[in-house]
């Protein structure tokens, strides 16, 4: 069995599901054979019989706004712009603006200079600790021979595994586990901002790694 589940397009759509999922029997390889097992919308629940499929009681329930299905649910009516964005409202734009809020932030610098050297084969020596810092696809950064004062105290560190137990109302939260290696979680990294990510000062490494048959390549 297989469920699909909708979601509207618009910045962050992800924040706001439509609340539509149907169930699929895709038993076998013929196409012909697989059926549609029910739908559920916003609480209801249609489930194909041996007199209606699930297709057409949903059909009659909407054409004739049973229980006022068709206002049961509608988008914000700031969806397609504002909803899921993370620009300031208009009504956080009126508001004046903080005491001083035009000043530079804080910042952070090395008064002697950087404590820390990168070496060959991204090598990183910090105050007696020595490691190398790799990308993997699937889980993110990687460490490796870490050592402290030259003992060695990991093979490697780094992620495994992320798992996520969704729970909810919806069908899709209700029922969803997720192991996010599958998609490739390094896949959807930004490169850092400064002063934002990290301090003005920080030293960046290249990287390139390669998911979905493409080579990625931040300098």
């Amino acid at each position: 069995l297989n469920y699909c589940w909708y979601q509207p397009a618009g910045p962050f759509y992800f924040v706001m599901n439509f609340p539509l999922y149907a169930t699929w029997d895709l038993t076998g390889v013929d196409t012909a054979t697989w059926r549609l097992l029910d739908i559920w919308y916003h609480g209801r629940l249609f489930m194909s019989n041996n007199v209606n499929d699930a297709v057409e009681q949903f059909v009659a329930a909407w054409d004739s706004n049973d229980n006022n299905i068709q206002t049961a649910w509608t988008l914000p009516p700031d969806f397609d712009t504002f909803y899921g964005s993370s620009d300031r409202r208009d009504w956080l734009k009126a508001t004046p603006p903080p005491p001083m809020e035009h000043l530079a932030p804080p910042q952070q610098f090395e008064a002697q200079g950087a404590r820390f050297s990168i070496g060959s084969n991204n090598k990183i020596s910090y105050m007696g600790w020595d490691f190398q810092v790799r990308w993997n696809s699937n889980a993110g950064p990687q460490l490796y021979n870490v050592n402290f004062h030259g003992e060695s105290i990991a093979y490697e560190i780094s992620l495994q595994e992320a798992a996520a137990l969704y729970s909810g109302t919806l069908p899709d939260g209700a029922h969803s586990r997720w192991m996010d290696s599958w998609w490739g979680m390094a896949d959807s990294l930004t490169p850092p901002s400064t002063p934002y990510d990290c301090p003005l000062h920080s030293q960046f490494l290249p990287l390139a790694y390669f998911w979905g048959g493409y080579r990625t390549e931040y300098p």
